[in-house]
């Protein structure tokens, strides 16, 4: 709007953007093969590995080659062995408590039938 009041001309597309060749300088621009080398060095960059830690992180792109399938495949199946045990491990957990729980029950039932303890013990 203050263009139009002064009769200012409004920047073009080229003006407002910095070329980056405009930007080396005197003797990176004598040397192209330099130049490219760089430019290359950027383009080889590697990306930052995604780091999968559950086994809802795995995709199908992580199965896209046989190297891939193969290492994901092994640490899929790690992971499933190593929750199966956890499980197994926590059934024997609750079911040695039951146990316990059931033989203690059992031994309060035996004491207060022979009068051995007071009334205010529950039996669960």
């Amino acid at each position: 709007m203050d263009e139009e009041l002064y009769n200012l001309p409004s920047p073009s597309n080229e003006e407002q953007y910095v070329h980056t060749s405009s930007t080396l300088s005197a003797s990176e621009s004598d040397n192209p093969a330099k130049t490219a080398g760089v430019q290359e060095h950027m383009l080889d960059k590697k990306k930052s590995k995604r780091k999968i830690r559950y086994v809802g992180d795995i995709s199908s792109e992580d199965f896209s080659t046989p190297k891939k399938a193969k290492r994901n495949f092994r640490n899929l199946k790690s992971a499933l062995d190593s929750e199966k045990k956890k499980r197994r491990g926590l059934q024997t957990t609750v079911t040695t408590l039951r146990r316990r729980i059931k033989t203690l029950s059992s031994l309060l039932k035996l004491l207060r039938s022979k009068h051995y303890t007071s009334g205010s013990s529950k039996i669960c």
